[in-house]
């Protein structure tokens, strides 16, 4: 039964486009509509790789059924729309909505969850994951063509540390969520879900720890304006980490690395604004830099 609604929200696209479908988000190159007969499934259109969004079909399949707030894909295919290729996904719809800011106990419980969610990604077998972009391979691609002398001083600094080439050896390398900013974790009361898990890549298992807190927590008008070591340890602690070693402080730079310089973002001339993600990751970069050099 699933498969037969699955396949005719594709149908009903390929036939009529989104004149059937209500339209929930459109920004960025992404689309993601829903039918208002299958409301228990999204049809999403995007930029992304079809390759990318086949490994990520198949990893998300293989997370037990009863981790119900993971948003997984259904269905996937290339599609031609306007002489331009995109991919169509058929995805989970789950409930709640994403925000800015969190009280103290949405909070514990997004990080509860995050470590819940790379727990049972890391549990995964199929052999796709080794197709995977690797943390090591983006960082060198992203920061060597920055134009930002600052950013690739900064990079420099990063990569001339010991704890950087600790940090970035994959023995055993984990699957990490790339991008998880406020937008795709949605809270329904005490529930909170995950959606738009992409990119996964590999790296060291710290990393998920500091994408969270890098891309989301610390940019939060509230956490941000408390920025300290003292912050960061309370944090570590809810996910389970008693030290912060210096391989998690290389972490912690390479999100805002990699957006400042992937945006190429004028670091110099940034003005100073509390509201300004680039402003909030610019900070964020410098703090820890400072830590490093103590």
């Amino acid at each position: 039964m699933e498969q037969t609604i699955i396949d005719r929200i594709v149908a009903d696209y390929r036939t009529n486009g989104s004149g059937n479908f209500s339209i929930l988000y459109d920004q960025n190159d992404t689309v993601v509509m829903e039918h208002p007969k299958y409301s228990g499934f999204l049809l999403k259109l995007s930029n992304k790789e079809f390759k990318t969004s086949q490994i990520q079909k198949k990893i998300l399949s293989s997370i037990a059924i009863e981790n119900k707030n993971i948003c997984r894909i259904y269905h996937t295919q290339p599609f031609e729309e306007n002489g331009k290729t995109r991919t169509l996904e058929v995805i989970d719809k789950l409930k709640g909505m994403p925000k800015r800011e969190y009280s103290e106990l949405e909070l514990e419980t997004v990080i509860r969850e995050a470590k819940k969610l790379h727990v049972v990604l890391n549990e995964c077998s199929d052999e796709s994951v080794v197709c995977l972009p690797s943390i090591g391979v983006l960082f060198s691609n992203i920061v060597d063509h920055t134009g930002n002398k600052t950013l690739k001083k900064m990079a420099g600094r990063i990569r001339d540390d010991s704890a950087c080439d600790r940090f970035m050896r994959l023995e055993k390398p984990s699957i990490i969520v790339a991008d998880m900013v406020y937008e795709n974790i949605l809270i329904d009361k005490k529930t909170v879900n995950f959606i738009d898990l992409d990119p996964l890549i590999l790296g060291p298992e710290n990393l998920q720890f500091a994408i969270l807190l890098t891309s989301n927590i610390l940019m939060q008008l509230q956490q941000f304006k408390r920025l300290s070591m003292t912050l960061i340890e309370e944090y570590a602690v809810l996910w389970g980490k008693d030290v912060i070693a210096r391989e998690d402080l290389i972490a912690l730079s390479i999100f805002p690395l990699l957006i400042l310089a992937m945006r190429q973002v004028d670091i110099e001339t940034l003005p100073e604004d509390p509201d300004s993600m680039y402003f909030k990751l610019k900070t964020i970069l410098s703090f820890i830099l400072r830590e490093l050099d103590r």
